[in-house]
């Protein structure tokens, strides 16, 4: 098994700017898996149970975001977002 990693985001934001980067990367997994499902209808092929629950899982991640960073954007807080993604040959 072999395994990759990447370093995706690693900086310092203010509430307003780490909001933006976070919404817009949540949205985008939201929208992937949405156009994932009406591809899958599309093609009356059965629809798994795993891409509601992945929306809704990353639904209720953006308001967590939203009620984390909301409280601090008139503020000049910052905020260390790192985020890394794990690739992982399975065979």
């Amino acid at each position: 098994m072999n395994q990759k990693k990447i370093t995706l985001i690693e900086g310092t934001f203010n509430a307003e700017e780490a909001f933006e980067l976070l919404t817009k990367l949540v949205n985008y997994k939201i929208q992937f898996h949405q156009r994932d499902d009406f591809s899958k209808s599309i093609r009356n092929i059965e629809q798994s149970q795993q891409s509601a629950q992945r929306i809704e899982a990353l639904s209720e991640a953006l308001i967590e975001i939203h009620n984390f960073l909301n409280t601090s954007k008139e503020s000049q807080e910052r905020y260390k977002v790192y985020s890394e993604i794990s690739i992982i040959r399975e065979a």
